[in-house]
């Protein structure tokens, strides 16, 4: 706290008042006190009618009997009697005393023999809610630290938590990545500002900008009217006058504001009648509200399907090849910046900082992972963040659920996605026809791809052109169903290193998400959204789909979970019948859903030079308990419904 203590002699009782009272007579610019090592206790089963002054001279009694007064007992915490319920108190005395007390563990207060026991109050800072320090220890500009996990990034605070890293880390071969991130957590909390977490309250619909600022003015004229008010200075009367004022012009804001959203709901009300007004007026918006909830929980139900639990054992059956300085560099560059971290709050932009400054810790921590076959459970669990999708009026509502996992664990991600990547490229693993998540490819060259196929069938003379079928299926929620086994399934089959198969076991295994009310989902199948190695292995298991061998005159192109069934045919029926074989082979144990509007099928006709449109329906199948399984019964068929 800023104080010099100087330890002189011991002295005990009248003497201790009397030595410091001779150092204040010779230097009278000082301020002396003495310390004493203290020990708090705490009093139980004390009765109603006692009260300080007895507390202490039941201490003394217990420890020297009638013969001393202990000079130094500071009783508080005495609370007010309760009816039914015994009081308490905390004394604080010398450390001594206190470890005497103590050892009775019972002493006689008044009536009562009373407990004692020591009063442990763990270390704690109520400005950042933190324990282990007190709020004079905590030399930042931020509060709260602990109510959030998220930094804001400055770069000229780029240097300075570098060297923060390499002083803590230089010369240390650690390959802990515990220790590692907890490092790097500390640096950001010492030079980085924390952003308080938002506000869970929802403002109300007519609020805006000039209310805000008018409710910003009247707080501050209330906080100087109450200051004038505790000090009694003159400006008491100007101060209460600008609070009335201030208060009154918010009002009106707020009146105004009520005003426009009221006229405004009374114009939407013309467009929808059944809307916003009609709820209000009903008394129906707040059991909307509830359902919301309700429909929330209901989605994430569906989102996040539970199956068996997979457990896989680690073989370390063959030597894995670690990782370079070069590769660690690679990754970092390859981390996008100003995204949204994951439920450690560490940014990408330190991770970055973290390469450039310590690359050697951080190719330890990759290495050590990689050879253990280990992926941290901090790093898999994620944050759930739900994006509602677009949808016609009347259907249930959708989410699009995005996972924001650690930045840590995406740098790991990036390490071996680049692996098992440069492995199918090179052994050309992935179809051609694959056009989602692939370096080089794009919607563009899909397009082209279509395009291409239905020139083929525009390619004959006069009479002998073909008819062309496009039929586009979607998988609902894909990503979050598929199985884990087939994914591994699927790398084995293709023949990858036994060692990524297992780091991806255990980057799989064990996952958790986080909602926004505290909850935890465990994931059992499905791959995370916005993950790194998502894209990857979603492909090399959707491949199987395209591996599978189809009747002449088809082709499927598929741009991540979007497959579209490309078929050819001389005449309706042979188009039909081709377009429904293909189909029973492609058929997949998931909910297929045709896109927005009937499928459609783009023809030449034999007759005629010009082109037509031909409508299909496309029969919806419920999908079987077994995820991503192949099934022979109840095929997709299409049957016509329109021929223009």
């Amino acid at each position: 706290n800023g104080k010099i203590a100087i330890r002189l002699a011991p002295a005990k009782g009248s003497e201790n008042k009397a030595l410091c009272e001779a150092i204040l007579k010779q230097v009278d610019t000082v301020e002396a006190e003495i310390y004493r090592d203290t020990t708090a206790i705490l009093i139980k089963d004390l009765d109603h009618e006692v009260n300080a002054e007895e507390i202490k001279a039941a201490i003394s009694k217990a420890l020297y009997g009638d013969n001393k007064i202990v000079d130094f007992i500071d009783i508080n915490g005495l609370k007010k009697s309760v009816p039914g319920r015994a009081l308490t108190a905390i004394a604080v005395l010398p450390a001594a005393d206190a470890a005497k007390i103590l050892d009775k563990k019972r002493i006689r207060i008044g009536w009562n023999m009373c407990r004692v026991n020591e009063n442990l109050v763990p270390t704690r800072c109520y400005n950042c809610q933190g324990y282990g320090h007190t709020s004079k220890e905590l030399k930042k500009e931020t509060h709260r630290i602990a109510t959030t996990r998220k930094w804001k990034w400055k770069f000229d605070k780029k240097e300075a938590l570098q060297k923060i890293l390499i002083q803590k880390l230089s010369g240390n071969s650690t390959d802990n990545w515990r220790m590692v991130t907890s490092i790097i957590e500390d640096a950001c909390n010492r030079e980085l500002k924390q952003i308080k977490s938002n506000n869970k309250f929802q403002q109300v619909h007519w609020w805006n900008s000039d209310i805000a600022e008018a409710r910003k003015n009247c707080i501050a004229a209330r906080r100087a009217m109450n200051r004038a008010n505790k000090n009694r200075t003159r400006s008491t009367e100007e101060s209460r006058v600008k609070y009335k004022e201030t208060r009154k012009k918010l009002k009106k804001e707020i009146q105004k504001a009520k005003g426009m959203a009221w006229d405004k709901l009374v114009n939407d009300i013309e467009r929808d009648i059944w809307g916003l007004g009609y709820k209000i007026v009903v008394g129906k918006l707040k059991k909307d509200l509830v359902a919301i909830t309700e429909e929330t929980t209901t989605a994430l139900k569906k989102l996040f399907p539970v199956v068996p639990e997979i457990k896989w054992t680690k073989n370390n059956s063959t030597q894995e090849q670690s990782f370079t300085l070069e590769e660690i560099h690679a990754a970092a560059g390859k981390l996008n910046t100003g995204k949204a971290p994951g439920d450690d709050g560490i940014l990408p932009e330190v991770v970055i900082a973290a390469v450039e400054a310590i690359p050697e810790i951080i190719l330890a921590v990759m290495n050590k992972l990689i050879k253990d076959r280990e992926f941290p459970k901090a790093w898999k669990t994620s944050k759930l963040v739900l994006i509602p999708k677009s949808n016609n009026k009347g259907e249930e509502r959708k989410f699009r659920p995005i996972c924001l996992t650690s930045c840590m664990g995406k740098l790991f991600e990036i390490l071996i996605r680049d692996r098992i990547q440069k492995h199918a490229e090179e052994n050309r693993l992935i179809s051609d026809f694959q056009y989602g998540f692939r370096t080089g490819k794009s919607t563009k060259d899909a397009v082209k791809e279509v395009w291409s196929f239905a020139k083929l069938a525009n390619e004959g003379s006069y009479g002998r052109k073909d008819y062309c079928a496009l039929v586009a299926l979607d998988i609902e929620n894909a990503f979050n169903t598929a199985r884990w086994n087939k994914i591994v399934e699927a790398m084995v089959r293709k023949g990858f290193d036994p060692y990524l198969v297992e780091i991806v076991q255990a980057y799989l295994q064990d996952r958790w998400v986080k909602t926004d009310n505290g909850k935890c989902i465990q994931m059992t199948c499905g791959i995370p959204q916005s993950s790194v190695l998502g894209p990857i292995l979603w492909n090399i298991m959707y491949d199987a789909v395209l591996e599978i061998e189809m009747p002449v005159g088809v082709k499927m192109i598929a741009f991540a979970d979007d497959l579209a069934v490309l078929t050819l045919g001389r005449t309706e029926e042979q188009l039909m019948d081709t377009t429904n074989k293909a189909l029973g082979k492609a058929q997949m144990s998931l909910l297929l859903e045709p896109q927005p509007g009937p499928s459609w099928l783009e023809t030449t006709p034999s007759q005629k030079e010009q082109m037509t449109e031909v409508l299909l329906q496309c029969d919806v199948i419920e999908p079987p308990l077994e995820p991503f399984a192949w099934a022979d019964s109840t095929p997709l068929e299409m049957t016509k419904v329109v021929l223009q």
